[in-house]
């Protein structure tokens, strides 16, 4: 029997469910696993069972479910990310040398959050993860590695920061070039750009960041446009297309990924 795999939406609900005094062989029962996978999952989210007075939650433990939830987002999308990565078979694979230095890091006093938290900024593959879930209290080390940016650090960024505008009047075509552009340098950095040529630049920035796959769709119905026989326009075709790529594979695994969950929500 191959066993089935749970998305991280089903991970949560079991938690919470869990956290509610659902017992573990009926959440066993109604997901399709074992209770050992069941045990599991509510292990590594580090929450505890509400007892009976800890019906009115306050604000404090609101945030720390919160934050436990981000963390728990974080290390199962880690897992899933590290088993996909290729393996030449020589060595070892990507996800047990993940799982050998959290190891490491536990016995070394960290507890399991700060160890998955902390040890992950060493896997490249996983450094879009800070950016994407909010694990900053976890990290006992925010400075190590200053190529990982967290998504705290971009929203404090964002708020703070004005970014000038040169109020150029550009093509639509030239304003996605520059958006693709800035986008696949924020995915692979984390870092906005300096300036932008006008609002509508901006804005497709914004789209290509927030929602890349939405606007790789439309873009490739402006580059599927016959841009005629002008020269420039050949270059731009080229150019826009090169681009493409690059943002499409940077992307391309967390797009597998989403697949991946929909699938499993849907079987």
């Amino acid at each position: 029997m191959v066993a089935r795999k749970l998305s991280i939406d089903q991970r949560l609900a079991i938690v919470d469910k869990w956290q509610q005094g659902t017992p573990l062989t009926t959440l066993a029962v109604e997901y399709g696993v074992t209770v050992t996978t069941i045990t599991k999952h509510v292990k590594l989210s580090g929450l505890r069972r509400l007892k009976n007075n800890d019906v009115s939650i306050g604000p404090d433990q609101i945030e720390e479910k919160k934050e436990l939830t981000q963390y728990a987002k974080f290390a199962a999308e880690a897992k899933d990310v590290l088993r996909a990565q290729e393996f030449d078979g020589k060595g070892v694979d990507a996800h047990t040398t993940w799982t050998n230095w959290v190891e490491i890091l536990q016995h070394e006093g960290f507890t399991r959050q700060q160890a998955v938290v902390t040890g992950s900024k060493g896997f490249a593959c996983l450094r879009r993860l800070y950016m994407k879930y909010d694990v900053y209290e976890h990290d006992t080390k925010p400075d190590s590695h200053p190529d990982v940016k967290h998504k705290r650090d971009l929203r404090e960024s964002k708020a703070k920061k004005t970014i000038p505008c040169e109020d150029r009047e550009l093509s639509y075509r030239d304003n996605i070039r520059w958006a693709v552009e800035a986008a696949g340098h924020w995915l692979r950095t984390g870092k906005d750009p300096e300036i932008t040529p006008n609002d509508t630049a901006w804005f497709l920035f914004c789209m290509a960041r927030e929602e890349p796959k939405d606007v790789m769709s439309k873009i490739n119905q402006v580059e599927a446009r016959d841009p005629g026989d002008d020269e420039d326009d050949r270059q731009t075709r080229r150019e826009g297309k090169r681009m493409i790529a690059q943002l499409d594979e940077m992307i391309g695994e967390m797009s597998t990924i989403i697949e991946e969950e929909k699938n499993d929500e849907n079987s």
